[in-house]
């Protein structure tokens, strides 16, 4: 390991990392002090080396001894290096440190050296005081909302976050948490005013150019301001009060009015070009309800896009939640579609206002989604938010391969291949040559049975190997012949989970925090943990104080009988298809990462308050996406 070298610049935080490297490279080796000094020594470069020649030359001529150990030699380089002010300055710059143009992680780091640097120990409460008093206001304002224990948490939820403004493309405020510091500078008053100016004499230029003569009852400060979403006067876009839903396609914005909600989509395409597969992602942008919504109602939109039925253009949502395949009665009724009775009918409620709806008919539509062409069975049902909507059983019928694997192996060996694989001894070692257990006449017959079997299929061949393993049989419940591995299954030791069973009951937040930490260690391993231990996690919350009920208590055991069970879960196959299944609920969403029918892990969040307001689809979504 080389020492690094060291040309002697005034930075106090460079000389200190160069300090700490030599310290931790002398560590690994077992060198007296007076070689340390040395080979300390050999690295100056630059200033330092004139200055320390010059500093063992003083020390001769006055009669001081040689610079002889580690801790001297650090002791005056210190004094020169690192100015008496610094550790003044680092507190200084801990107090008026903001993240400003910074990223989360970039400023948690410096704020985490400065604190380190300056031997700061202080109270965890008094650090997620400082970070979160440092950080932009945009991004504050949403960490705020969020529940987090440890400023680890917090940090991920600021980084959470910022990445999220990121991809909405907000507006980066660099202005931090706490406006009314002492430390803050004035200026910074002056520099938000050409980034306004502007904005305003822009939008009312165009006021008076597109529509002149209206907002005049509006007060002087806002008659000139224009609304670039709503195209409405007295208010900016951040402020909007219009709920409106934008689609993106091809990278082209287009917007959806309620006047194109009205029109009949079913028209005759002779003349239509239409796009050919490509999906169209619709996203909600604005978080606003509309004031002058009558009906009170918020459009939510999916995975949505066109297709052609009978050589009409339709709307096609595709909808991985729903559990069945719709068509509108509206579809059938214009394209004059046979129908047929259903087989097993049932009532839906969720499609309409109207109350239950009873499906008892079906259609066989055929569909074409650009070159793709596909036919499906539908259910009929009165549906005016779209004309056919693709829920999971037609995404089942895409098993195109399903019929390349038969249930019954093939007799036979597979044919011999380029690579053989073969099983090398070791030399000297002897072969296993054992005598065969002691059978009666009934084991004797089923083992010739069994043998004769494998032999007929090709699996086994005779031998003249000296290598002889035993053979042993166990006999079933059911009568059959078969290898075990015990006879009362997987279960678990009793004595390894003997301290979760007798986990005494929690009498304070610090209590539930303990058994909250190794119950969520195990998490993955126990469906839904987020929602069964939402009862846990409210007794741990700030300022809310311990509160034990009848609730916690139900959470408090049943998480104790899911850490004692045994859940069975498969091993990944990374060459087959993974699924997973998604599903929310009022205060929490989930998700099973499964193969082939078999779990393989769990996964479950609690919802914030902002999340608790999403929509259902937007909740299994947020699940998936998760």
């Amino acid at each position: 390991m080389k020492i690094p070298s060291f040309q002697g610049k005034n930075n106090p935080d460079a000389y200190l990392e160069w300090e700490r490297k030599v310290e931790m490279i002398f560590e690994c080796h077992n060198y007296s002090e007076e070689k340390k000094v040395k080979l300390a020594a050999v690295e100056f470069f630059d200033y330092t080396i004139v200055w320390w020649d010059q500093l063992c030359k003083d020390r001769g001529k006055n009669g001081e001894r040689p610079v002889e150990t580690l801790l001297e030699i650090k002791q005056i380089m210190r004094r020169r290096f690192v100015p008496s002010y610094y550790y003044r300055d680092l507190h200084q710059r801990l107090q008026t440190l903001t993240q400003d143009s910074m990223s989360v992680d970039e400023y948690h780091k410096e704020m985490e050296i400065t604190m380190i640097r300056a031997n700061v120990d202080e109270d965890r409460e008094a650090t997620m005081a400082r970070f979160l008093s440092g950080l932009n206001k945009n991004i504050a304002n949403l960490v705020e909302l969020q529940h987090y224990v440890e400023i680890e948490d917090m940090v991920n939820v600021a980084m959470k976050i910022e990445r999220q403004l990121k991809r909405k493309g907000a507006r980066y405020d660099s202005k931090p948490y706490s406006g009314s510091s002492s430390w803050k500078p004035n200026s910074s008053k002056k520099d938000d005013k050409p980034i306004v100016k502007p904005k305003i004499d822009e939008t009312k230029g165009r006021n008076e150019l597109g529509s002149k003569g209206k907002g005049e009852n509006l007060p002087n400060q806002t008659r000139g301001i224009k609304c670039f979403k709503c195209l409405r006067h007295g208010h900016v876009a951040r402020e909007c009060p219009n709920k409106r839903v934008l689609i993106m396609r091809d990278g082209i914005v287009e917007s959806e009015s309620e006047k194109e909600d009205d029109e009949d989509i079913l028209e005759d395409t002779s003349d239509v070009e239409y796009a050919k597969g490509e999906n169209i992602v619709v996203q909600r942008i604005l978080s606003l309800q509309n004031e002058n919504d009558e009906h009170g109602e918020q459009r939510e939109n999916l995975f949505h896009t066109h297709c052609l039925i009978a050589n009409k253009l339709c709307n096609v949502i595709v909808d991985s939640g729903s559990c069945t395949n719709v068509a509108s009665t509206l579809l059938v009724e214009k394209l004059k579609l046979p129908t047929i009775k259903h087989s097993k009918p049932y009532k839906l409620q969720w499609l309409n206002d109207s109350g239950v709806v009873k499906v008892n008919r079906q259609v066989l539509i055929s569909f074409s989604i650009g070159r793709y062409k596909d036919e499906v069975w539908c259910d009929v049902v009165p549906m005016y938010a779209i004309h056919m909507l693709l829920g999971r059983p037609w995404q089942y019928d895409r098993r195109e391969n399903e019929d390349l694997f038969p249930e019954e192996v093939p007799n036979g060996l597979p044919p011999i291949r380029g690579i053989e694989h073969q099983i090398d001894f070791i030399p000297g070692a002897s072969i296993l040559n054992k005598p065969a257990y002691r059978c009666n006449p009934v084991e004797t017959k089923e083992i010739q049975k069994q043998v004769s079997e494998l032999m007929k299929k090709g699996y086994v061949r005779e031998s003249m190997s000296p290598c002889a393993v035993p053979v042993l049989l166990v006999p079933k419940k059911d009568g059959s012949w078969r290898y075990v591995v015990n006879d009362k299954g997987i279960y678990v030791d009793q004595e390894k989970v003997k301290v979760i069973w007798e986990w005494p009951k929690p009498t304070s937040v610090s209590d539930v925090r303990s058994f909250h930490g190794l119950a969520s260690f195990y998490r993955r391993f126990i469906k839904d943990f987020s929602t069964i231990a939402t009862p846990l996690t409210e007794c741990i919350k700030k300022n809310m104080g311990f509160r034990w009920g009848e609730k916690q208590d139900d959470a408090f055991n049943l998480l104790k009988d899911k850490l004692c069970s045994a859940p069975l879960f498969a091993l990944p196959n990374f060459a087959k298809t993974f699924e997973i299944e998604c599903d929310a609920s009022e205060i929490g969403i989930g998700g099973v990462l499964m193969q082939e029918g078999r779990p393989i892990a769990f996964f479950s969040e609690k919802l914030s308050r902002a999340s608790l307001n999403y929509p259902t689809y937007d909740k299994e979504f947020y699940a998936f996406f998760f």
